[in-house]
């Protein structure tokens, strides 16, 4: 399949991208939902190929793109009885499970030289799969909701001069609502002291059920495993406030109020922090206020409503 861009309004060249798929389709069985009778049921569900080529540009100055699929096919129903086992397996060999949950994800992408040429970057993601957070038993179908992500991704590079590859790494952990605890980014797998850790920290309202909101970020110059002993290990440290609270106190709206910046760091005392902005805004979330680390305020106009609507 081919797709061409055409600017028809100025001077861009066309911009040429031709698909190659790669294998057979699937189809996966009908989830069951307890509407539809298993009788009525089929393999009715398009999960796609699992092997996409991409070619960018006219031919004679393509460049090649391939992108390796997990498609939810492990524990698919068979016609015969019983449920298939499919793995997924990208250039390094690991097998994995093709797993419902990760439908949809890319597992490995390469990028090639030219058509058919030889490897120049690619990145292999392997992926974190919480335990069921919950599950559904219908018709003696059981299903089962998960966090996803990624969990180590591991990327090379080829050096000019036949040197090889230059391999690096980042790895996350994840916390019990599925969101990065921490990431460690290991750069260079062949050397030392490359390692750079990042610490995330959330503030939650469980019951408004606002999750995903940062109040800290901490930025080591080791890896995660470790623990900062002098200030030359810190790099950064940020908190963020929400709502005109206390650093800390979970958001009541979410709204951004105050961000620090860190200061000074001792291995006793801690971290220590200065504020580099403050913000307020109107009932209705709107930004309206700024004052940065010197407290000089700056004011942000909202467009006025459209005509016949209330501001509120």
């Amino acid at each position: 399949m081919a797709v061409s861009e055409t600017d028809l309004t100025g001077g861009s060249p066309r911009v040429a991208n031709t698909y190659s798929y790669v294998g057979n389709p699937a189809w996966h069985f009908d989830d069951d939902d307890g509407l539809v009778p298993l009788s009525r049921k089929s393999w009715s569900q398009w999960r796609g190929y699992g092997d996409v080529q991409v070619f960018h540009g006219d031919p004679g100055e393509q460049s090649e793109t391939e992108t390796l699929y997990f498609r939810g096919m492990d524990g698919d129903k068979l016609a015969a009885g019983g449920t298939k086992s499919v793995t997924v397996i990208a250039s390094d060999g690991v097998v994995w499970p093709d797993t419902d949950a990760l439908a949809g994800s890319a597992h490995e992408k390469t990028v090639y030289t030219a058509p058919g040429g030889t490897v120049a970057t690619g990145t292999i993601s392997d992926p974190f799969l919480s335990a069921p957070t919950a599950t559904r038993t219908i018709n003696g179908t059981t299903v089962y909701a998960r966090h996803t992500g990624t969990g180590v991704a591991t990327s090379r590079t080829a050096l000019d001069g036949l040197r090889g590859w230059r391999t690096t790494s980042v790895v996350n952990t994840y916390d019990g609502y599925g969101m990065v605890a921490t990431t460690d980014d290991v750069g260079d797998v062949s050397a030392t002291n490359q390692e750079v850790c990042y610490r995330y920290t959330y503030a939650r309202n469980t019951t408004a059920w606002l999750i995903s909101y940062q109040s800290r970020v901490e930025k080591y110059a080791l890896s995660c495993a470790q623990t900062p002993a002098t200030a030359d290990d810190v790099i950064g440290d940020a908190r963020t406030s929400f709502d005109g609270q206390a650093y800390g106190l979970a958001p009541i709206k979410g709204d951004v109020t105050r961000v620090e910046q860190l200061s000074a760091w001792d291995p006793i005392a801690g971290p220590t922090y200065v504020t580099s902005t403050t913000s307020a805004y109107d009932a209705n979330g709107r930004l309206t206020d700024k004052w940065d680390t010197f407290s000089n305020h700056s004011t942000v106009a909202t467009p006025p409503p459209p005509e016949g609507r209330s501001p509120a």
